[in-house]
Parts: C-alpha cells; structure tokens; sequence
C-alpha cells in the first residue's frame, strides 16, 4: 500500500512538472498509449478519482475493450503490470454504430475522446466522448 501511495505522489509530481512551460494546446492533451500499464491504470485512476484536473482535455489511452452487464455502455479497460488492479473508463465512440462494428470484448483497443463527467442517481461519473477507436 505504502508503494501505492508513493507512486501515486510521484506521478503527481510528475505530472506537475511535465506540465511547466507549455502551451495550452498542448496542456489539453494527455496521452497515456504509451505509458507502462501500471502508469496508465495510476492516470485513469486519477481521472475517476480526480475529474477536475482533467475536465475538457483530450485523452488517448489504450486498453482492453469491456461493456457493462447490459451491453449499454462500452469502457477501456487497464489492468496494472500485477494484473492485480483495473481501471476502466467508460468512452462514446463517436458517429452512429451498431453493436456489431465494435469489436470483440477484451480486444486491445485505443481510444482518443473529450474528457468529460456526468451525474447519475446522485453519482458523479466519468467518459471519453466524441471518441475514435482503432484496434
């Protein structure tokens, strides 16, 4: 646990500073694709955690594909390098698609969509909208 912590306070750090000295285009895009998965799943945590800090900003991460219980809402989905822990974020893939143009569930997908929260039976939760998929 205290690992946990400690990672969590270095990536905080770490993004502070990675933020210093650019642009604000440049401060509206986080991309995660090419982060280790535990550094991934410690971003998506913190975006379902933190929405705050990343309200309007443009994410691209890469994970597996996953739905709810219903087959209504569709996530990506990254487990950490333990294969202990998952963090899913839910994304609207953008344009009108059937269930059959998604493709099978649990395959690799990337996904670039607007950060955004909602609220639902008092719950605040949070999506990728507007999203490209490619796999």
């Amino acid at each position: 646990m205290k690992k946990l912590i400690a990672l969590l306070l270095a990536l905080v750090c770490l993004t502070c500073f990675v933020a210093c000295g650019k642009d604000e285009e440049e401060s509206m895009y986080l991309d995660i694709s090419e982060m280790s998965t535990t550094m991934a799943y410690t971003q998506v945590y913190n975006m379902t955690n933190f929405p705050e800090a990343f309200t309007d900003k443009t994410i691209k991460m890469k994970g597996v594909l996953a739905t709810d219980q219903d087959n209504t809402s569709y996530f990506c989905g990254v487990i950490d390098e333990a294969a202990c822990c998952a963090a899913y974020m839910e994304f609207a893939w953008a344009g009108d698609h059937a269930e059959e143009d998604y493709p099978e569930l649990g395959t690799v997908v990337t996904i670039e969509g607007k950060f955004s929260t909602y609220v639902e039976d008092g719950n605040t939760y949070t999506k990728l909208i507007d999203a490209t998929m490619t796999w």
